[in-house]
């Protein structure tokens, strides 16, 4: 028997071929599989800390100010133990000079707006408040600020808080309308060239018209990049 024709000896190199080429995409395969479950583990993750970091700040009492705005504008009796139904109710608040701590306020769900005047925190990030529409501050001390836990903001405005050094809004892809301005100078002060300003970070998908006016920042935004 000539063995160019027995299937057993013959050398097949297309068989050999096609079965690299089965390993090769069967490999590729798996290895899209475990990149997809990396993904899903680490939103998983995410997930999980953003409802701990949440469930922490519900359980944790208002500040005193916060406490009494609540139950004098909203006729909530005790607003740190109060019913699903009467947190519902607080849909905006007002902030000023004597409030030193925001914790707490993820109970309140449906709140939409918050105006921040004169306040002495230096570090602006709320935990929760999904459904947060509107930040107005004004005459604030923060150095920081950051959103990424308002995911619904619209519109941000802030106005002379001088001490900023960063306000990061890059994962606010609602937004509609930004206003910065950390340092409006009265009509006798001299501008101070040399003074560090603060960086001002918006989302990659921000459209040009998202922002209304800007002074005295740094912005760093994809969209002028590309």
């Amino acid at each position: 028997m000539n063995s160019t024709n027995n299937p057993y000896t013959a050398n097949n190199s297309d068989g050999k071929a096609g079965f690299g080429s089965r390993i090769a995409k069967m490999f590729r395969g798996l290895t899209s599989i475990f990149a997809n479950f990396d993904d899903v583990v680490a939103a998983e993750l995410k997930d999980i800390e953003q409802r701990e970091n949440q469930d922490d700040d519900e359980t944790e009492a208002l500040d005193y100010p916060i406490e009494q705005y609540i139950r004098k504008t909203y006729r909530i009796s005790d607003p740190n133990n109060c019913i699903d139904e009467e947190a519902d109710k607080v849909v905006a608040l007002e902030l000023g000079h004597d409030v030193v701590r925001i914790n707490g306020l993820s109970r309140f769900r449906n709140l939409r707006a918050i105006k921040m005047s004169n306040m002495k925190l230096h570090e602006l990030r709320f935990r929760g408040l999904p459904n947060l529409r509107r930040l107005h501050a004004e005459s604030c001390r923060f150095l920081n600020v950051n959103m990424e836990h308002n995911p619904n903001l619209e519109v941000f405005t802030l106005q002379n808080c001088r001490a900023l050094k960063r306000i990061d809004l890059s994962k606010n892809e609602k937004l509609v309308s930004v206003s910065v301005n950390p340092r409006c100078r009265m009509a006798n002060e001299e501008d101070d060239d040399d003074r560090q300003l603060p960086l001002l970070l918006l989302p990659r998908q921000s459209n040009k018209g998202v922002v209304d006016s800007l002074s005295d920042v740094v912005v760093v935004e994809k969209w002028k990049q590309e």
